[in-house]
This record gives C-alpha cells, sequence and structure tokens, in this order.
C-alpha cells in the first residue's frame, strides 16, 4: 500500500538525539581533564599524562620498580584514574581506579589497608566505624559508570578489610 508523504510542518528534520553519547563528553567535560585519559598512549612521559590529568593526589611504588600515580577528576563522583609508570618513567597502564568492576576484586579477611590504598588510591574520606578500633575507607565512584555512589571499606583494627559496601548516592538538582 502507497501512503502519501507527510505533511510539511516548515521544521527542519533533526536527528534523535544520542543521550549516551551525550552523557559521556559530559562526563569527561565536567572531570576537568584537558583530554580524556582514555587519548593518553603507553609510553607518554609523567608530565603528559599530569599536563592532562593534574596533580597526582598520591605517589605509591610497587614491586618492579613501577610508580603508581593516582590522579582524580575535579567531579570526584566520576572517580580516581589510576597511573603507572615504568623505571624509566614512562606510562606502562591507566585505567580507572573506583569502578564496580575493580571494587568486586575486594577480598574482606584477606585485603589489608595498604593493599586497598595500592589499588585505589587515597579514599574521599575516612570515618570512624561503629565498633571500637574499626576504621571507614569512603570512595566516590559511579557505579556501572552511571549511577553515583560510595563504596565503604571497613578496616578493623589490625588494618585488615572487613566489610565492603555500596551506597547510592542520592544527587539532588542544583536551584540556581
Amino acid at each position: 500500500m502507497n501512503r502519501p508523504p507527510p505533511a510539511r510542518s516548515g521544521r527542519r528534520f533533526t536527528r534523535p538525539r544520542r543521550p549516551l553519547a551525550a552523557a559521556v563528553v559530559a562526563i569527561l567535560l565536567a572531570g576537568g581533564c584537558a583530554i580524556p585519559p582514555q587519548r593518553l598512549q603507553a609510553g607518554a612521559t609523567a608530565q603528559e599524562v599530569g599536563a592532562a590529568l593534574g596533580d597526582p593526589v598520591a605517589t605509591v611504588t610497587l614491586p618492579g620498580d613501577i610508580t603508581r600515580r593516582f590522579y582524580r577528576e575535579s567531579d570526584s563522583i566520576a572517580g580516581t584514574w589510576r597511573a603507572d609508570f615504568g623505571p624509566e618513567g614512562r606510562l606502562i597502564d591507566l585505567a580507572p581506579a573506583t569502578t564496580s568492576f575493580e571494587f568486586a576484586a575486594l577480598s574482606p579477611g584477606v585485603w589489608l589497608q595498604q593493599d586497598v590504598l595500592q589499588t585505589f588510591g587515597p579514599a574521599e574520606r575516612t570515618e570512624a566505624g561503629g565498633s571500637p578500633g574499626e576504621t571507614r575507607l569512603v570512595y566516590r565512584f559511579r557505579q556501572n559508570a552511571v549511577r553515583p555512589a560510595e563504596m565503604v571499606i571497613t578496616l578493623d583494627a589490625a588494618g585488615r578489610v572487613v566489610r565492603a559496601e555500596s551506597i547510592p548516592v542520592v544527587v539532588r538538582p542544583s536551584h540556581r
């Protein structure tokens, strides 16, 4: 069956918007990165990485003379990036440090505070735990790369991870 063409409304046809692509761009721009971290290549110098991501919030030395630097995006909900540099000071690996996937590797009863700090970097905040001697390390991130959340990692008095739980963060729109 042949249908007549639709009547013209005088408006130009516009392509449907791509909300996911727009959200990704907005997150990257809100993060304050000069260039998206994914565009940095292995072999980049520490100065090139610093120019793209800003000053590191922490630096740790790993076995094999690897230097790991943590860079926090200005929108801390977006998370923290982990950059590993080899002995010659060149980028080996750059990856998000605080993601649902990374937090899934946590093993209560096995991991120590040192393991947490070397893997995720410094916490956004540290709080007293519910029991005497307990400490909570709180990391902000985007759960499944979308929903703002906090990962609360509870350490006992000996610094061993006893619990890890993800808590959704309610983001209220700002009224200007």
